[in-house]
């Protein structure tokens, strides 16, 4: 029942917003502004590069591999200690921490670097390295799933 709330609460604000996007702002404006009536509240570049919607899948990619990491670990011998407890098990919790402390300081930094940099220069570069550590951290997971686990 609560995925299902969250899924119809996700749709209803995926619909307000493009509604929103197709109101024109010179009706909501007074008259001395005079806005030009092809300008919306949403103001989208018309033609966003292939290379940044690249960068932005290789996020999700690169997030899902650091959460197929921590999947294929657990209940495991752990070699990293900083991931593993005084046993050498691994432990779910400082997993989740630093993975999510690399992918965050990552995914920050390239959408800060993105965000005051007004352009798309670097989203094919930041898309080669979310690709290296996703392949990296998908390559490890699949090695996981190979080792047995601790009884």
């Amino acid at each position: 029942m609560k995925r299902l709330s969250m899924t119809g609460l996700l749709l209803t604000l995926a619909a307000s917003c493009t509604f929103a996007q197709s109101i024109p702002v010179n009706n909501l404006l007074p008259d001395p502004y005079h806005v030009d009536s092809r300008v919306t509240i949403a103001a989208v570049h018309p033609r966003t590069p292939i290379k940044h919607y690249v960068w932005m899948a290789s996020l999700g990619f690169m997030g899902a591999s650091q959460v197929l990491d921590i999947t294929s670990s657990m209940g495991k011998h752990e070699a990293n200690p900083a991931i593993g407890n005084r046993n050498g098990q691994f432990n779910t919790g400082q997993a989740v921490m630093l993975k999510s402390i690399i992918f965050g300081g990552m995914g920050m930094t390239e959408v800060m670097v993105h965000h005051f940099n007004h352009s798309h220069q670097a989203d094919a570069m930041f898309a080669a390295g979310n690709i290296a550590v996703g392949t990296i951290e998908t390559m490890v997971a699949v090695h996981n799933f190979g080792v047995r686990k601790v009884k």
